[in-house]
């Protein structure tokens, strides 16, 4: 059973577009009744569930005002449950303890990793990837590795925040054991790991060409809509995307897998560039998708239309795919899912994975320079196809034969990411009609008594206002 946390969701998955909409006209006063009568005004003009909020004679306008732009949220239209239905919000408000600065250097060792409980409530984490250069990849850990401790004490609800950064720490690993069906660790090989350092999370992960059976399959891992390291006037990650891109059209891919399996969104402009690299090259300048924003916003529907770049501007890059195969899961969500919706009045998208968020909407950005600090992000969109379809509240599921769950079964090896046995890869190809491993990839089933908490990325997106 999967359990999300609330505000990990919100911060990697809430964020779909960006925009600053500042009130100077805001009285500069200190007093939280008036941050809250600002923020009610916001709310109430731009919101998308604006309907569902209290009337004004039901509003405490001495909450602090966390509370108070909690308490406007829609707990019909908006909220949603995770699987131990605990409810939990796209739309956030940061205050100035935990504003967060546009850069988006994050202090880490480096780990991407997923946290599962075991029966005697100790932790055990597994290793998603690991960035280049960091302390975890110098202390040679690697995808699908398993820790179990730090610093000689088992992981915990008090220590697992350890594995994010600080100073050297000890590791242990663990390992499986079929024959125990269990974990057992490793304490002859401690694994020492170098003080964390100040690091930019490149989305642009990994690119390669899988080649296999006369065919030359195009990979790409990519993990966040990001357009650059300091924010979004960084253009920086959108260049590289386009160069990765260009790179597999010059080897004359015959078809493309693209991995957002651990992609819970970004901006929108990132996503019309990705669009528009992937799509055949007929949908180029045609419309990619729809926002509708509240009536009261009506006029502003026009303008919210974003379509694929042009062939003068993306067309020397631009793959022309007939099909695409999009790697997916619970961990996808916002953005990522955008790009399956978007892309399938033009072509044929075949999802591999297992459920994805269901994330359909986005929200705009709104601060006043008479309260510094405090940022509200509330959902103010609907997004749609170019066939106005939207119906993914519930996320995109792949049919059965393309159903695979990695965190379902922690037992099972991981491979490298793009690896050509990869069950991800392996479904992909086996869809496409090439010959897979003969290891046969079936539908997941738990087998452990393991809960899976939730996955702890290397930076959450929180520099990132979408």
């Amino acid at each position: 059973m999967k359990i999300k946390n609330t505000l990990l969701w919100a911060l990697i998955g809430g964020f779909l577009f960006t925009s600053c909409n500042k009130d100077d006209n805001t009285p500069d006063i200190k007093d939280e009744n008036k941050i809250n009568t600002w923020i009610y005004h916001v709310m109430n003009d731009n919101y998308l569930y604006y309907k569902d909020m209290p009337s004004t004679s039901q509003l405490d306008i001495n909450l602090s005002p966390s509370n108070f732009f909690t308490s406007l949220l829609s707990r019909t239209n908006e909220m949603k449950y995770n699987d131990n239905q605990v409810g939990y919000f796209y739309s956030y408000i940061e205050v100035p303890e935990s504003a967060t600065k546009a850069d988006l250097a994050k202090n880490t060792y480096g780990l991407d990793y997923v946290i599962y409980r075991l029966p005697d409530n100790t932790y055990l984490v597994r290793v998603l990837y690991v960035l280049p250069n960091s302390s975890a990849d110098q202390a040679g850990i690697r995808r699908g590795d398993y820790i179990s401790q730090v610093n000689n004490e088992k992981l915990s609800a008090s220590n697992i925040n350890k594995l994010r950064s600080g100073g050297a720490v000890s590791l242990i690993k663990a390992y499986y054991d079929a024959d125990k069906n269990g974990f057992v660790e490793d304490k002859t090989n401690p694994v020492a790991m170098s003080a964390s350092s100040t690091m930019y999370e490149n989305p642009v992960y990994l690119s390669k060409v899988i080649e296999t059976q006369g065919k030359k399959i195009g990979y790409l891992m990519y993990n966040a809509f990001r357009t650059g390291p300091t924010g979004f006037e960084d253009k920086s990650y959108d260049r590289e995307l386009i160069q990765k891109i260009t790179s597999l059209k010059a080897d004359a891919v015959d078809e493309m897998i693209l991995d957002l399996r651990y992609n819970g969104g970004g901006y929108l402009t990132s996503a019309v560039t990705l669009g528009s690299l992937l799509c055949p090259q007929s949908a180029l300048s045609e419309l990619f998708a729809i926002t509708r924003m509240n009536d009261k916003q009506e006029s502003s529907n026009s303008e919210r239309n974003k379509f694929f770049h042009s062939k003068d501007s993306i067309g020397a890059s631009n793959l022309d795919l007939k099909r695409l195969y999009i790697i997916a899961g619970s961990q996808t969500a916002s953005a990522s899912e955008l790009i399956i919706n978007c892309l399938r009045p033009y072509m044929d998208v075949i999802h591999v994975g297992s459920r994805t968020e269901g994330k359909n909407v986005g929200s705009l950005e709104y601060t006043s320079t008479n309260f510094p600090g405090y940022i509200l992000h509330p959902i103010t969109s609907k997004i749609f196809n170019k066939d106005l379809q939207s119906d993914y509240r519930n996320g995109f599921v792949p049919d059965s034969k393309n159903l695979y769950d990695e965190f379902d079964k922690p037992e099972v090896s991981m491979y490298p990411l793009g690896d050509i046995n990869d069950p991800y890869v392996q479904l992909a190809l086996k869809d496409m009609g090439l010959n897979t491993s003969d290891q046969p990839v079936t539908r997941s089933v738990r087998s452990l008594n393991l809960r899976m908490l939730k996955r702890e990325p290397v930076s959450d997106c929180s520099g990132i206002r979408l």
